[in-house]
């Protein structure tokens, strides 16, 4: 026959000797789920700075309305509260921004949540988490003598301290 035909799943085994043309269609529909490809800081880093964004990088671009500080959260190990942050995202990549400096020689705990979708909307397989520590100590940038008013001193072994002589 001149054209072959099959209703419902199958090889087309009807026909008919008038022509018979078929268009066929493809939809290459998106349906694999997103993955993290990328974490900043990296899983159980330690001497993190305190004044650190968290950044993570998807396997493709993600649909900001996803992305927002209920599904990109941080919290202080112990903590029963999320630290204060804002996210933002540009393509493939979300930005946990928190308000204040983190708190030394603490251990944080990210969370993505599965509810992270692709454009298509396919969404992550399950929640992300992992954690970093902070350093110890606060770095002072800073550090000319004009600027604190301070004495500094040298012990014998080479370590520098510093004196406040006021606070204001």
């Amino acid at each position: 026959p001149n054209g072959v035909f099959k209703y419902g799943g199958g090889f087309p085994t009807g026909g008919t000797e008038n022509g018979y043309w078929v268009d066929v269609v493809f939809s290459l529909a998106d349906e694999v789920a997103p993955t993290i490809a990328d974490r900043d800081p990296a899983p159980d880093s330690t001497e993190v700075d305190h004044g650190t964004n968290v950044v993570v990088t998807f396997s493709e671009p993600m649909d900001p309305a996803t992305l927002d500080s209920a599904a990109f959260t941080l919290r202080a190990d112990g903590a029963t509260s999320d630290v204060a942050a804002s996210v933002s995202t540009a393509g493939d990549t979300a930005t946990l921004n928190p308000v204040d400096l983190l708190d030394p020689g603490t251990t944080y705990h990210v969370t993505v949540a599965h509810t992270a979708a692709d454009l298509a909307g396919n969404s992550l397989c399950s929640d992300d988490t992992w954690a970093f520590t902070t350093t110890s100590a606060l770095s002072v940038i800073d550090t000319t003598i004009a600027d604190f008013s301070v004495r500094p001193r040298m012990n014998a072994s080479g370590a520098i301290s510093i004196r406040f002589s006021s606070i204001s």
